[in-house]
């Protein structure tokens, strides 16, 4: 049987060198994701509000305990 293909042009010859580069591409890119840094332009918000303030809080009430009765499974 005779070989159709020409050798030169096999794509899986060169397939662990384009895995590499994808591999050094995708890490660049995450690292650099991470390290991205935003300027401060020196903008302040103030998370506490006046409306989420509890000015007046419920009293605590306390329950005294009882024992379960004597023929109880509990």
């Amino acid at each position: 049987m005779e070989v159709k293909k020409n050798p030169k042009l096999d794509y899986r010859r060169k397939s662990g060198l384009f895995f590499n580069i994808g591999l050094v591409v995708s890490l660049l890119m995450a690292i650099t994701a991470f390290e991205w840094k935003f300027p401060d332009n020196g903008l302040k918000v103030d998370v506490i509000e006046d409306d989420y303030v509890i000015k007046h809080p419920r009293p605590i009430t306390v329950t005294p305990f009882s024992p379960p009765p004597k023929g109880s499974t509990w």
